[in-house]
């Protein structure tokens, strides 16, 4: 069930090549606000289609897909899809379903929609498969290796199934060996499969790949800092929550889903080399500014996560 979490609260791996470039780097900048205004003026299926994207990388960014946004956002995507089912570009038209599809996927399943979202899924895999020999081939090849992955790490975890493991990493890797900005943007997506099967080289170059461009990136600070913590690197897990809680501290509004998430990791990194005082400090600091989260915000999923295990561990401190 926890690997099961881990892939729902996987953020978005696809971001369409022939896009505005402008907009694309505005979204891992996270400068959504400005990504928006962008869309203002183009053609009604490239401006739903662009809100749709970046509204999504927002809601991945703050976790916070069982909100009203997330609501909304079903609407907003549905709507894109039938926008641009005609363009006369039909790889695109394929293209954009696919990433649609995706989004609205797992959404579903996040809210607690399973059978819709497991339909949104295999509506998505079917475009990626006609999509396997377009300009799309490389986007295609990573979005279905990636369902292969999780189909096989979630629910089919026999021994017998490692041969094909090795083939679905070896896929990842070939698909993203361009090394280009369309590679940097699924990036957010791969991070965590080496992360899951502890892959810390690979992790490292893919992460410093991606940190030269967009190093304030908090989506991908966020997995680094749990590469971190499997590591056990005490020292830089508390730069690494220390620079995640600051950049997520100054967003507007603020992302208290990392902000917890840095602060649960500089726990542990105390707790680790034995500074239990400094840690229920930090747990009893947690605390106390928790009450400062909206009601809404409070119900998301993992929210509540690292705050019962931060409360947990201040439990501990009386």
């Amino acid at each position: 069930m926890k690997n099961l979490l881990k892939f729902l609260f996987l953020p978005i791996f696809a971001f369409a090549q022939n896009v505005d470039l402008v907009i694309n780097d505005l979204i891992l900048k996270q400068e959504y606000e400005n990504a928006l205004k962008l869309c203002v003026g183009m053609k009604k299926n490239d401006s739903l289609f662009f809100t749709a994207q970046i509204e999504y990388s927002k809601l991945v960014d703050y976790e916070a897909y069982e909100t009203e946004n997330g609501k909304k956002l079903i609407a907003v995507c549905e709507n894109a899809v039938s926008q641009n089912l005609t363009l006369e570009d039909s790889a695109l038209s394929l293209y954009r379903a696919a990433v649609l599809g995706g989004m609205l996927s797992t959404i579903h399943i996040k809210r607690g929609a399973y059978l819709q979202g497991i339909s949104k899924t295999g509506d998505a895999q079917k475009n990626w498969e006609k999509l396997l020999n377009s300009k799309y081939s490389n986007e295609a090849v990573f979005a279905l290796a990636l369902t292969q992955y999780y189909k096989i790490t979630l629910f089919n975890k026999s021994p017998k199934n490692q041969g094909k493991l090795d083939a679905v990493l070896k896929n990842l890797q070939k698909s993203l060996s361009k090394n280009d900005d369309t590679s940097k943007k699924l990036y957010l997506s791969y991070i965590w499969v080496l992360q899951e099967q502890k892959l810390w080289d690979e992790a490292k170059k893919i992460s410093d790949n991606f940190f030269e461009k967009y190093p304030k990136n908090t989506m991908m600070l966020r997995a680094w800092q749990e590469i971190l913590i499997d590591k056990k690197e005490i020292e830089k897990i508390k730069s690494c929550a220390s620079n995640l809680y600051n950049l997520s501290a100054t967003k507007n509004p603020k992302n208290y889903s990392d902000m917890l998430s840095a602060r649960r990791a500089e726990i542990f990194a105390l707790d680790l080399e034995n500074k239990k005082t400094q840690a229920c400090k930090t747990a009893n600091s947690a605390i106390s500014e928790s009450q400062d989260i909206p009601q809404e915000t409070k119900k998301t999923y993992w929210v509540k996560k690292h705050l019962e295990t931060i409360k947990k561990y201040g439990a501990q401190c009386k």
